[in-house]
C-alpha cells in the first residue's frame, strides 16, 4: 500500500518473501524469470533495507563487477582483529587481519548462474547459509570483492541509530 501511494511508477513491484534471505532472493529471480524470462547477462543486485547509505559508486560498481564476474560481495577491510573459537568457550584460530574483510550489501549476482547453484544445493547446506555469496562458493565459483564504505552501516542496535542520525545530521549540516 505504500508503494502504491508514493511511487508511482508501475515497474516497482512487491513479491512475497521467503522464509529467509536467500529464498526472498530465489523468489525474485523466479518472478523475473515468470514475466520477462532469464537471459543470460540477467543480474540480481540485492541489498539490506536496514544499510540507507548506500552509495551509487557501490551500486555502478556491483552492476559492473557482476556482469564482468557474475558474483559481487561488497566489503570493507576489518581493522580489528577477528577471533574465531569453534566450541565458543577457548580461541581456535587468530586469522591474519590483513586478509579479512567485513561483508556489507550488496552482493550482486547473475541470476541463472546462482539459481542453478542454489538448486543444486541440499537441504542440509541450505540451512547452514548465512550469506547469499556462500551459494557461490560451494559451487566453486569466485566472488568479485567491491569495496564497500564505511558509511554504509548496518543499522541492528540503538548505538547504530544514534551513528546513523549522527550521519544525517552531518550530511542536513554539509
Amino acid at each position: 500500500d505504500i508503494i502504491k501511494k508514493y511511487i508511482f511508477d508501475t515497474r516497482v513491484v512487491v513479491i512475497e518473501g521467503g522464509t529467509d534471505r536467500n529464498e526472498t532472493i530465489m523468489n525474485g529471480i523466479r518472478y523475473v524469470e515468470n514475466e520477462f524470462g532469464l537471459n543470460d547477462d540477467d543480474i540480481i543486485v540485492t541489498h539490506d533495507a536496514v544499510r540507507p547509505f548506500i552509495t551509487h559508486r557501490i551500486i555502478e560498481e556491483n552492476i559492473d563487477m557482476a556482469l564482468e564476474f557474475g558474483s559481487v560481495d561488497t566489503v570493507i577491510p576489518a581493522v580489528d582483529t577477528i577471533v574465531e573459537s569453534t566450541n565458543h568457550d577457548f580461541i581456535t584460530d587468530i586469522p591474519v587481519r590483513g586478509n579479512m574483510y567485513q561483508g556489507q550489501t550488496p552482493q550482486s549476482f547473475n541470476m541463472k548462474i546462482i539459481q542453478k547453484h542454489y538448486n543444486n544445493l541440499t537441504d542440509d547446506e541450505k540451512q547452514i547459509l548465512t550469506d547469499a555469496c556462500k551459494i557461490c562458493l560451494l559451487a566453486g565459483e569466485k566472488v568479485k570483492l567491491v569495496n564497500g564504505g564505511i558509511s554504509n552501516i548496518k543499522i541492528t542496535t540503538p548505538y547504530d541509530l544514534k551513528v546513523a542520525n549522527a550521519i544525517v545530521q552531518e550530511r542536513i549540516n554539509s
